[in-house]
């Protein structure tokens, strides 16, 4: 389907990679490399955080992504109206298979992302989202973190633009804002003597192990020798957390991403390997989509292409990676094998920009 891509259709490809950039300075735990590692330029690791596993634990007892033993196992650390207040609110808290719900970039996805190390800085960001979905107005998160928010264009999803996109519905909002801020600063303390103290010490010892396994790896170089293109930065974060994180790995940010640990090392592994590849390949796609775009061809066939791109290099890096993907992605990764035995020293720039001749001119 030729013609230009309608706002709404750019929409729902922004939100399926929804996310933002990510700062580069935090505190951090479980990412230190195998001992008898050397210094590199760039690297994968994976850290361990309390704000963003607070979060996360708050959507689980929610039922987010769906009931999980997770919230069975410590539902009970949040009270009764707690947990009402979340369920009632459950559906705009969501995120993953492309649902984004209303609030879930402002109570979630952005808190996770932004450099908040104890509950005195979510209480601050939380004073300022409610100032902001009061007046209707972003400039109370903007203002309080601007060298963060300097830097989301780096990523796919705009959150100031998502915020305006809402704004008029935000009024009606404004008492289940306030009782999320609640509960989102109530439960902190609970959550950090009855829960944290019991999942630091596994989550710690389950990013060492998979940071042994992305070391032997070495993604980053891996991804650029194979690609051609280059990585924005010398770090690539992947959040552990104890309770479910959205569908398989969230991004929130080109640096940063939200992994559950409630799954086997071999599939987080080969997550991993993808969703870096996704970031990596993100400039490339942006380039392609905003060139679509300006010839009047951008439509799901420009995401499909980035896509596909990126599950062909993923299978050449871990080739037992087995993940569901769209038939129109699974198509585009038949041509890029097709294409690559033509021109084997082909970058991806190179692939993608004949790739979408090809499956434009139905060749």
């Amino acid at each position: 389907m030729r013609g230009a891509c309608s706002a709404a259709a750019r929409w729902v490809i922004v939100l399926i990679l929804a996310g933002c950039a990510a700062p580069a300075t935090r505190p951090h735990s479980g990412g230190v490399p195998p001992a008898f590692a050397v210094e590199r330029d760039k690297d994968v690791v994976c850290v361990v955080e309390k704000l963003p596993n607070y979060l996360a634990h708050l959507t689980a007892v929610a039922g987010l992504p769906w009931r999980t033993k997770y919230a069975d196992t410590w539902g009970q650390t949040v009270d009764l109206e707690s947990h009402q207040i979340l369920q009632r609110h459950a559906p705009m808290l969501q995120w993953g298979y492309g649902v984004t719900g209303d609030l879930a970039p402002f109570f979630v996805l952005l808190p996770a992302y932004l450099p908040l190390s104890d509950e005195f800085d979510l209480s601050e960001y939380l004073r300022a989202l409610d100032e902001a979905m009061r007046r209707r107005r972003y400039d109370p998160i903007r203002d309080l973190y601007p060298k963060e928010q300097a830097r989301l264009s780096w990523w796919l999803f705009d959150f100031e633009g998502f915020f305006y996109s809402r704004s008029q519905v935000y009024e009606t909002y404004l008492r289940a804002v306030r009782q999320l801020v609640h509960v989102f600063e109530h439960n902190y303390q609970a959550w950090e003597e009855d829960v944290w103290r019991n999942v630091e010490q596994d989550l710690d010892l389950t990013a060492d192990e998979m940071n042994g396994r992305l070391w032997s790896l070495d993604l980053l170089d891996a991804w650029e020798d194979l690609t051609g293109e280059r990585f924005r930065g010398r770090r690539y974060e992947v959040l552990l957390t104890a309770a479910p994180a959205g569908t398989g790995i969230t991004s929130i940010g080109y640096h940063r991403s939200l992994l559950s640990a409630d799954m086997d090392l071999e599939r987080m592994l080969g997550l991993i390997v993808h969703e870096v590849g996704t970031h990596l390949l993100v400039g490339l796609y942006q380039e392609m989509s905003n060139r679509d775009l300006a010839a009047g061809e951008m439509d799901w066939t420009t995401y499909a292409a980035y896509a596909g791109l990126t599950a062909y290099y993923t299978r050449l890096i871990l080739p037992e990676f087995e993940t569901e993907i769209e038939n129109d992605v699974e198509v585009f990764v038949g041509i890029y094998r097709q294409l690559a035995d033509v021109e084997p020293e082909a970058g991806a720039r190179r692939l993608m920009e004949r790739a979408l001749i090809v499956k434009r001119s139905g060749w």
